[in-house]
């Protein structure tokens, strides 16, 4: 408020509330200095920035721990397992018999063939 005695109203801040806060992709803004606190998968002063490949969460300091070339999602750090890998951290070839996208689908194989 004019004389400080309420928080401004979301989306300013400062003396007067008369200062817009930049904060991107869910960030909360200070009343008080226009900080950007910014939410899981984000980063930089107004939370623009999505987490650099390899890292999740908040702040982006979570290390991600997919492998096989599976993506690490920036929020919750869960892996998207390629074609042909499954598992929590897509570690595991699909088993004999199973190919594709979390091993959904059947071989046909004949002759022998596997």
């Amino acid at each position: 408020g004019q004389l400080c005695e309420r928080p401004c109203t979301s989306g300013v801040f400062g003396p007067g509330c008369n200062s817009p806060c930049l904060c991107q992709n869910g960030a909360v803004c200070d009343h008080i200095s226009g900080k950007c606190t910014c939410t899981a998968g984000w980063r930089g002063t107004i939370c623009d920035m999505a987490c650099p490949t390899g890292t999740f969460g908040l702040n982006c300091t979570s290390p991600c721990l997919c492998q096989n070339g599976a993506a690490c999602d920036a929020v919750s750090g869960a892996c998207r397992c390629t074609p042909g890998f499954q598992g929590a951290v897509c570690g595991s070839a699909c088993p004999n018999g199973t190919w594709g996208l979390n091993c959904t689908q059947s071989c046909l194989c004949q002759n022998g063939a596997t």
